[in-house]
């Protein structure tokens, strides 16, 4: 991938092996994704590392080989949804009513959870993308709402007054109810929807950490925390499989020489897995190679066809569809006017209300002839910059960052890097990401009948919504065949 030599820089000395192009792709470094085709998988790492030097040096020193779990969490229930080819048997009725109340019960949180997510998403989606840019972007909000929420926890002071401020929230307490809630919500984990979250902490068991912090990230954030020593092959080993676990074994091959750098002091990792199938899948014999009008010059790449009625909704500047998925979600695909920007909608409020369901919606049922060109994007974001501008800067500097909550007793404590690595693939069958209910809204004029073609073969925006309406995964496609 083109930021492979970001990658390097920002995260330490690595072998440049484990960082491989991206076709075929495995995974990016430091747990960040994964994916194959028609998977996304996102991940973001924060590293908290510890100086001056001299401590460094005594880690270095000393020798822990110790690999063991400090906290677990009691990942929500969820009954497994029947076999559909035994329906109508006498089991089904009663295995469809236990899954159905398993997922009643994680659907029903106290209200507000969204409010503070809706209200990062609008601001943290148009700082996060480059309105400049004609390369693609990709991008999961929900992946560093939860590595920042989990960084909130560890600080403490004007820290974590910053991190709350950029999340909407006005207290940790806030915070941990409604991340709680919103990790519900969206996780899935029932052999028909599958978007799974996880969070760990990888700590150093040359230092001493505050239980009663672990425990909290346990409970309200879903977080394993595990120490050992940095250099040792076995907490590696630990390391390596806590990721296979958590992608389904997707990134396998490229995790098996992956290690944390010897002088992590934590390592915050979370990660965002889905895959869902389309409802009404295309059909392959219908794929036909066609022109994308890509920003400075034209492509040819494989478009997909269909014909169905769904829901078509018009906005002042942009046209927009919903693809659905088999009880995950959905994946929301919206085309920009002839001469409009998709990087310019991201920050246009009327758009962003439509991601979020908050305006009336100017909606028809309509016959949509629906040409759709296959894609697989990725990108790496290096974040830093990214959320200083954003208010979030002492966290970075070790001589303004509080992360005395922590209880490790050592000053200069900072987070050295934050990256996220997304990436998003879809064919004829599905899309692996994350999905869900979206809205839509008022703007201009329907069409005035009842049948409509949409064409996108110039750049355009995907959102992936979980069914409550959290979004998940966003990006722009610039270039399909990337």
């Amino acid at each position: 991938m083109k930021k492979n030599e970001e990658l390097l820089d920002a995260i330490g000395k690595i072998d440049e092996k484990l960082i491989p192009d991206l076709a075929p792709r495995k995974k990016s470094h430091k747990v960040i994704i994964i994916s194959s085709v028609a998977v996304v998988v996102a991940a973001a790492v924060l590293l908290l590392a510890l100086f001056p030097p001299k401590f460094i040096s005594n880690l270095r020193g000393e020798s822990n080989a110790a690999a063991k779990v400090l906290a677990a969490p009691n990942y929500p229930e969820m009954a497994a949804y029947p076999d559909e080819s035994n329906l109508g048997g006498s089991d089904f009725d009663k295995q469809y009513k236990a899954w159905h109340d398993s997922r009643d019960v994680l659907l029903k949180q106290p209200t507000g959870y969204q409010t503070a997510y809706f209200e990062y998403f609008k601001e943290t989606v148009g700082a996060m993308s480059d309105p400049d840019s004609k390369e693609n972007f990709v991008f999961s909000p929900l992946s560093l709402y939860l590595a920042l929420g989990m960084t909130a926890e560890i600080s403490d002071g004007q820290s974590r007054r910053q991190i709350l401020d950029v999340l909407h929230e006005e207290d940790i307490e806030s915070l941990r109810s409604h991340i709680k809630s919103l990790f519900e919500v969206t996780y899935a984990n029932d052999g028909m929807a599958t978007c799974i979250l996880a969070d760990s902490l990888w700590t150093n068991s040359n230092c001493k950490y505050d239980s009663t912090v672990l425990q909290n990230l346990a409970d309200y954030y879903y977080a394993s925390a595990f120490t050992g020593d940095p250099e040792s092959e076995k907490y590696n080993e630990m390391y390596r499989s806590w990721i296979n676990e958590q992608t389904d074994g997707l990134l396998s091959d490229f995790v098996q020489d992956m290690k944390l750098d010897p002088l992590t002091v934590m390592a915050l990792v979370s990660t965002v897995n889905y895959s869902a199938k389309w409802d009404s899948p295309f059909n392959e014999q219908a794929t036909k190679p066609g022109t994308f009008h890509a920003p400075g010059q034209d492509l040819t790449c494989d478009f997909m066809k269909s014909e169905n009625h769904t829901m078509f909704y018009r906005g002042e500047s942009f046209d927009s569809i919903s693809l659905d998925t088999n009880g995950n979600g959905y994946m929301r695909l919206i085309l920009p006017n002839e001469g409009v920007s998709p990087e310019s909608l991201l920050s246009d409020e009327e758009c962003l209300g439509f991601m979020l369901n908050k305006n009336n919606v100017a909606k028809k049922d309509m016959l949509v002839t629906l040409s759709l060109p296959k894609f697989d994007i990725s990108q790496s974001l290096n974040l830093n910059e990214k959320l200083k501008k954003m208010g979030i800067s002492d966290i970075f500097d070790p001589s303004s960052a509080d992360f005395a909550t922590l209880g490790t007793g050592e000053k200069n404590l900072y987070i050295s890097q934050a990256i996220q690595d997304v990436r998003v693939s879809i064919d004829e069958e599905g899309c692996k990401a994350a999905a869900v209910t979206a809205m839509m809204l008022a703007g201009a004029a329907m069409p005035p009948d009842d049948r409509i073609e949409l064409v996108f073969d110039r750049p355009f925006i995907f959102e992936i919504v979980s069914i409550t309406g959290v979004p998940l995964f966003i990006g722009i496609v610039n270039q399909p065949n990337s």
